[in-house]
């Protein structure tokens, strides 16, 4: 019985913590993309680049399927990426 309580309890925080669009690193992801653009990650990391703005565009897409778990991970793979084209500046 408590058991079963138990896995109800964490069924129902898994619920509440994917019930609100994930604004928060969605935030974060467009403002690591604007940073990969000032660093020059249009010129030298553009796949990357690309990548990042394509999860984000993912992101909002499951926003409004209202699938915001897949919209969490979109957004942190955005940022990710976006990070990751960041620190790519053209050196050998």
């Amino acid at each position: 019985m408590q058991s079963c309580r138990a896995v109800s309890l964490l069924a129902l925080l898994a619920l509440v913590a994917c019930a609100d669009p994930p604004s928060r690193e969605m935030d974060q992801a467009e403002g690591a993309i604007d940073a990969a653009r000032a660093a020059g990650a249009e010129q030298y990391a553009a796949d990357e680049l690309a990548a990042a703005l394509a999860a984000l565009a993912q992101s909002h897409e499951a926003v409004t399927l209202h699938d915001y778990r897949s919209a969490l991970s979109y957004a942190l793979d955005s940022r990710e990426q976006a990070e990751g084209a960041a620190k790519l500046d053209g050196t050998p």
